[in-house]
């Protein structure tokens, strides 16, 4: 939380304006950049969960569920624009994928 520069009161980083003087907030972020990131976040974590579903049906011997969950973590890992290294996790991912049955 920030102070008003006018008057010094607490404004939050999402007010406009500041609650008791109603000057201008030049520290204002709009709901959307939090919403934004949240569901970056939650777009990762979806990413991850294939691979991840895919290596526990793979070590519990449920190979079916492991082939399906992998082969989706292949097709996340060629377009997700978040990955660092695609070349590497594309790889991961067939190695997993060629020692099922």
């Amino acid at each position: 939380m920030s102070q008003c520069r006018h008057c010094g009161a607490y404004v939050s980083p999402r007010d406009k304006v500041c609650s008791y003087c109603g000057a201008p907030n030049p520290d204002y972020q709009p709901p959307e950049t939090d919403v934004n990131r949240l569901l970056q976040q939650g777009l990762d974590a979806f990413r991850a969960v294939a691979y991840n579903l895919g290596v526990m049906y793979k070590s519990m011997g449920r190979n079916r569920e492991a082939r399906k969950h992998l082969e989706s973590a292949l097709q996340l890992a060629e377009t997700d624009p978040a990955l660092d290294d695609r070349k590497r996790m594309k790889q991961t991912i067939k190695q997993k994928l060629e020692t099922l049955p």
